[in-house]
């Protein structure tokens, strides 16, 4: 994998979805004891 290569079709790709965005969010939360983290 090559960095000045975006386009090469071997290299790595990374999606992120809405649907991946409370997760973090929840994992905050439960962190600061906002949420219960059991």
């Amino acid at each position: 994998m090559n960095p000045r290569r975006p386009d090469d079709p071997e290299r790595d790709r990374f999606l992120l979805s809405k649907g991946h965005g409370p997760t973090p969010y929840c994992a905050a939360l439960a962190a600061k004891g906002f949420l219960d983290p059991a």
